[in-house]
């Protein structure tokens, strides 16, 4: 077991109260001991969220650092022109440090932290958490494998919503340089630009230009009528995109960590506290363009790099949405992403194909990434919730992966109202019939991410008990920090393996795989399953691939042969899909006026036949409708894929040397554990080996 961290918060604001989270998800690796903010209320909030104190609170960096070390690290969220100046007593004093960016706003403040890191002797870790989202580092892996080859060119794109933009870089601390100490690009893109030079691994740039301005928000482009505030002598908020009612009021939980701190004294402000807040001192009440703001609204950066390559950001503020965008050019193929949506495409170049290029899309959910690693990269990656928080509950995402609403579809009467006098709504779990309307709008997303999606929420899920006790011998709860945590099972029982720390009497740790129920129920359910070495274990199953790789043409061979047999066309098949969609849209048709006919009459029980007849002859035409479609695409792609699969095995290596988790997942099926020296290693391509342990 590793050594519990303690640290202290300096600047107690929402960045660092957020990083500090960890110590109540993990406390056995991070313990949060004290705080320094010259704010007594955040102080106060801090305190009590970590369980210490009035002596552990502070009013400043230099108080802090002026008693002896109290902590193993600090935890460095104060605003940017702060960093340097309250790093350097800290780490003077023996702190390691986690440095909030951007952690200098000059090249002699960067210098000077430098100078100060050598002379000390101290760890500072900058916070450009994006280099851990699996996003990003999925990319990254792609390019180091060098399946795109070298980098030509790189283009990312910042794409900072209006919201974002006013609430932050117009009316709030970072639109004015002087008193931030940052200009935008370096506080808002700061992320973007270290990911750039370390896609580029180090290469430096010989050359950079820039070019920005303050495009939208020039006083001078003031619209006739409009005041000093929104809420008092403004003519044309009503009409106004940056409206402070609209933003604040209408939505007063969005970004509600910045534009309501000034309301930290009232325990909980109502909606007229927060009216009042933006009449008089509150500075998000202030028309945007008569804020002094002194900073970009849209700045882009050309570099020149030392090897030739060259890369562009385009920082835009103002958008619709925020998003963040790259496309990576290489001379084998390209990379090419949205950083929210958690998907990139990979394309190759393919001279032998008809297109030209080969493409894979990366959608990191549905590639294994467990859904509480997307809501850590979320959260440290400060991306806004639906109401402008960067903060995300792991039940906002299941409800986002599981909504029917994003592919098109509604599921009407998910809710109920069973009593008419209170009004009260209530779930509907199964007490009154529910339909589902599909096609009713325009999707966000194709019906073929969503289905894959639910289906690999269904996986996931398979198997899942309450508690380990009523299914001792189930294959448990889906984890995928380690590739084998839910494809590796025992030959005796059925049970999933899972990864252990033992600790020898020397004091050394060994890192083993053991039978679930072993491990819960001893020899009572599953009595000799062995106990794997890890090391061993990963040398045989990469030893299986390898032989499996080396076989190329019976691979090839076995594949084509199982994908002729499962696409023979069923006899007798003489369908129109057009006559489908035709009859599916008088259906909706109907449904919808019988839908509103029973919503006017109030008793929808009464049409609870004519729904059922509806919604059977429905499933029955989609059912036709996807079998034809599954037979027509798949026979249309059974070609092709059988190509990508021989041409996949003849370029993969002869032998694959070290254990990659990513690509564990993508090729083997499943690990049947059968004795002490001997697996079974399913892979996706349909072999199956049997394997001595090495």
């Amino acid at each position: 077991m590793s050594k519990q961290i303690t640290a202290i918060i300096v600047g107690a604001g929402h960045r660092a109260i957020l990083y500090s989270l960890y110590a109540l998800e993990h406390p056995d690796e991070l313990k949060i001991v004290g705080v320094a903010d010259p704010d007594p209320i955040r102080r106060k909030k801090v305190a009590e969220m970590h369980g210490f104190g009035e002596e552990m609170c502070f009013k400043s960096a230099e108080e802090l650092a002026e008693r002896p070390k109290l902590a193993d690290a600090v935890i460095n969220g104060t605003m940017d022109r702060q960093h340097v100046p309250t790093a350097v007593p800290l780490l003077r004093a023996g702190y390691d440090m986690l440095l909030e960016k951007p952690f200098a706003i000059s090249e002699e403040e960067v210098n000077y932290l430098y100078e100060v890191v050598k002379e000390t002797g101290r760890k500072v870790m900058i916070c450009h958490v994006l280099r851990y989202a699996p996003f990003y580092v999925a990319i990254k892996q792609r390019l180091l494998s060098g399946e795109i080859g070298d980098i030509i060119n790189i283009q990312a794109t910042e794409h900072v919503s209006y919201h974002h933009l006013a609430v932050s870089f117009v009316r709030g601390k970072w639109g004015n340089e002087e008193k931030c100490g940052a200009p935008m690009l370096l506080a808002k893109c700061c992320h973007d630009m270290d990911l750039i030079m370390w896609l580029k691994s180090g290469v430096s740039p010989k050359q950079i230009a820039s070019f920005g301005s303050d495009f939208q928000f020039d006083p001078a482009k003031k619209p006739a009528g409009a005041g000093k505030r929104c809420l008092v002598d403004c003519q044309c908020e009503e009409t106004c995109l940056y409206s402070a009612k609209k933003h604040y009021l209408d939505h007063p939980d969005r970004w509600a960590f910045y534009v309501w701190d000034c309301l930290e004294n009232i325990e909980n402000p109502t909606l007229e506290d927060k009216r009042k807040s933006l009449m008089t001192d509150n500075i998000h009440g202030r028309c945007v363009w008569d804020c002094e703001h002194t900073v970009v609204d849209h700045q882009s950066v050309l570099m020149n790099f030392a090897d030739g390559a060259t890369a562009t950001l385009n920082m835009i503020g103002g958008t619709a949405k925020p998003e963040r965008n790259i496309h990576i050019i290489g001379t084998k193929g390209e990379i090419k992403g949205v950083f929210d949506d958690s998907v990139f495409t990979v394309r190759t170049i393919d001279t032998a194909s008809e297109k030209g290029w080969n493409e894979e899309v990366v959608d990191l959910f549905l590639s294994g990434t467990p859904v509480r690693g997307i809501q850590e990269y979320l959260n440290t990656s400060a991306v806004p919730n639906i109401n402008g928080e960067p903060k995300w509950a792991r039940s906002a995402i299941d409800s986002i992966l599981t909504n029917e609403k994003y592919c098109g579809d509604v599921l009407l009467q998910k809710t109920y109202i069973d009593d008419c006098i209170n009004k009260k709504v209530k779930k509907n779990t199964g007490q009154l019939p529910m339909y589902l309307v599909q096609n009713h709008h325009e999707g966000i997303i194709s019906r073929e991410t969503f289905d894959a999606a639910q289906a690999e929420l269904s996986r996931r899920n398979a198997g899942r008990s309450p508690s380990k006790k009523n299914a001792p011998t189930g294959r448990s709860r889906y984890s995928s920090k380690y590739a084998l945590s839910d494809r590796m099972y025992c030959g005796e029982c059925g049970t999933r393996y899972q990864r252990c720390t033992w600790r020898n009497r020397d004091g050394s740790k060994r890192i083993v795989w053991r039978c679930v129920s072993r491990v819960d129920y001893g020899n009572k359910y599953c009595h000799d399953s062995p106990t794997l070495d890890e090391e061993p274990l990963h040398r045989a199953i990469l030893a299986a691939i390898n032989s499996a790789v080396k076989d190329k043409d019976n691979i090839v061979y076995n594949l084509k042969s199982a994908m002729e047999k499962e696409l023979a066309p069923a006899a007798g098949q003489q369908l129109s899909l057009s006559e489908i969609d035709n009859q599916l849209e008088q259906l909706n048709i109907e449904f919808s006026k019988v839908l509103a006919e029973a919503s006017e009459s109030g008793d929808q029980a009464a049409y609870s036949d004519k729904f059922r007849e509806i919604m059977q002859k429905q499933t029955a035409l989609k059912a036709q409708r996807n079998e034809i479609q599954r037979m027509l695409a798949e026979s249309g792609k059974a070609a092709a894929h059988i190509e990508q699969c021989r041409q996949a095995a003849e370029t993969t290596p002869s032998a694959i040397t070290e254990w990659d988790e990513a690509l564990i997942r993508q090729v083997v099926e499943s690990v049947t554990v059968e004795t002490g020296s001997e697996i079974i290693v399913a892979l996706k391509s349909g072999a199956s080996i049997h394997q001595e342990l090495m």
